[in-house]
Order: structure tokens, then C-alpha cells, then sequence
């Protein structure tokens, strides 16, 4: 129950069958530390639980459409749930509305104005952040000087902008976004560096096999 609250937020009031978990001391106890009212159903009396008793009974026959064996970790069982959730009832709204305020995105396909304001608001950001990333590197790889691609496994030098050196050696280990490489040193350090600024290393000939080469 617990564990409910921290997920959902703290209900105003929690209503429950007579058992002798809810009616024990310990949970009237816990009930109290957070602020919630406990009322209790009539012991034989299913209509004074309407609410519960219909969540049941749909439960029951969605169980037995979706997943006749009873297997409720089924895939599809899942997304039934999901969908039961996100369905209107009489009054118009739907659980997860009465719960989140706002439609969950499931797999059926809906338009961003289904979901909360906010959700919106934060779908139009990223939307809105897309476009100036995608102006940011249309702009960058117009005037960059086209390089050739670095695989993992090369060897590089790594450019030293204060001493206008190729003064460290290191070996790709990841590729990342925009031409920027994750380059690992003999020290077991790494960092990351954008491609303008390595420089591949051309394996030694036999001639000369213990001295690597720059390109270029």
C-alpha cells in the first residue's frame, strides 16, 4: 500500500473490505502517519462496494477475453490493462485520468493534445530542440573540411590545442554524435574528441615495424 502511495501520490481516503489486514493496528497506525481516511465495506453486502465490485468484475472478463489460462504476465494481458486504463467511463474520464490527470501513451497511436498540457509543452521543447540541433550541425558541416570516417580499433594522435602538438597517442574505443570519438589511452584514461582533431595512425611498413606513422 505503501509503495502505492509513493507511486500514485497519498489518497484522500482509502475504502477496503473488512479484513483482519486492513482493521489490524499496524495499518490503522501506518493509515494515520500519512494522512488517510480508512472506511470499510458492509461484511456480505457487495452493493456498498460498488465501485471495487465492478473494477472486478471488468478485471475478470478482460482476463478471460485477453488470456483465457489465466497468465497475467502475457504481453498482451499487459497492454489490455493499458488500454482499459486509458478507457472512458460513464462520467467521461478515464482511470489513469482520474489518477494522472492525463491520458497514458500506449501503442494506439494519439495525437500529443490527448495528454496534459504539460506533456505537450514538453514534447513541443524537444521537438523545438531537434530543429536547432539539426541547424546547429547543417551549419557546422558546411564548413567542415571533410574527413574520413575513424573505425574502432584505430590508432590516433590526439591534436593538443595549447601546445599546437600531436603530442598523445590513444585507440577508439566508442563512436558518439557530430564526429566525436571516445579515444583510450595506455594509461587506461579516455576522453572525447571531435574528428578535426585525430588523426589516424598508418601501421608501420616491415622495413620499419617498429615506428608508426601520422597520415599525411
Amino acid at each position: 500500500i505503501i509503495e502505492n502511495f509513493v507511486d500514485l501520490g497519498v489518497p484522500v481516503r482509502l475504502r477496503s473490505d473488512n479484513g483482519p489486514q486492513f482493521d489490524s493496528n499496524l495499518f490503522q497506525s501506518k493509515l494515520r502517519q500519512w494522512g488517510v481516511q480508512w472506511g470499510n465495506s458492509t461484511p456480505h453486502y457487495p452493493q456498498s462496494n460498488g465501485h471495487v465490485e465492478a473494477a472486478v468484475a471488468a478485471t475478470k472478463e478482460l482476463v478471460t477475453k485477453i488470456s483465457p489460462s489465466g497468465d497475467l504476465s502475457s504481453h498482451e494481458f499487459s497492454r489490455g490493462m493499458l488500454e482499459f486504463r486509458n478507457t472512458p467511463r460513464e462520467n467521461g474520464v478515464s482511470p489513469a485520468e482520474m489518477v494522472f490527470g492525463h491520458q497514458l501513451r500506449s501503442i494506439i497511436p494519439a495525437h500529443r493534445t490527448s495528454y496534459a498540457a504539460r506533456w505537450q509543452a514538453v514534447m513541443e521543447g524537444r521537438d523545438r530542440q531537434a530543429e536547432i540541433d539539426a541547424s546547429v550541425k547543417f551549419r557546422y558541416d558546411k564548413h567542415a573540411r571533410p574527413l574520413a570516417p575513424l573505425l574502432l580499433g584505430t590508432h590516433v594522435r590526439i591534436w593538443n590545442p595549447k601546445l599546437k602538438l600531436w603530442d598523445k597517442v590513444g585507440v577508439i574505443v566508442s563512436v558518439g554524435r557530430y564526429r566525436s570519438y571516445r579515444v583510450k589511452f595506455a594509461s587506461r584514461s579516455a576522453l572525447w574528441r571531435n574528428r578535426r582533431f585525430l588523426r589516424p595512425m598508418i601501421a608501420a611498413t616491415p622495413a620499419n615495424d617498429d615506428v608508426a606513422e601520422d597520415e599525411g
